[in-house]
């Protein structure tokens, strides 16, 4: 009646499990993105979309390299930014992908107006659903230009 607190309410819920959880998947998180980034070769993955869905370092750099324009999640991976003949020779090998084959290409590109080629080996990994659908697809490339010249 006079305005002063005589008790309190109050309810405690142990949440040290679910602490334990969190910890445990940023723990696996900083080890993943510690694989995928310690390498050169471009690591990227992508929906049915054709938007990205995470990339490491290296394909985020060789793609602001190629276009000036960074990469970000959720953005298609055949921007309008890209060489034209660029999202021509891409194209197919993502629908390939997306359709759900699992397949090795090479990939040539050219620097300096035409010389100084850069070859690639890009390998395209369907990713599937628990249903066995296609939820997009991985992509590894590895430039192999120093041992395709050697031959």
């Amino acid at each position: 009646a006079e305005g002063k607190a005589i008790r309190m309410i109050g309810a405690t819920q142990d949440i040290t499990h679910r602490k334990e959880f969190l910890n445990e998947i940023l723990r696996v998180q900083q080890n993943l993105d510690a694989l995928i980034n310690n390498t050169g070769d471009m690591i990227w993955s992508y929906n049915t979309r054709m938007e990205l869905i995470v990339a490491n370092h290296a394909y985020l750099d060789g793609y602001q390299g190629l276009t000036g324009v960074p990469i970000e999640e959720g953005m298609p991976i055949l921007a309008d930014v890209l060489p034209y003949h660029i999202i021509e020779q891409w194209k197919p090998l993502y629908e390939r992908s997306l359709q759900g084959e699992t397949f090795t290409a090479e990939q040539v590109y050219f620097q300096d107006s035409g010389n100084n080629e850069q070859y690639y080996m890009v390998s395209f990994s369907p990713m599937r659903n628990e249903r066995e659908e296609v939820v997009g697809a991985a992509c590894f490339a590895r430039n192999i230009s120093e041992l395709r010249k050697a031959y």
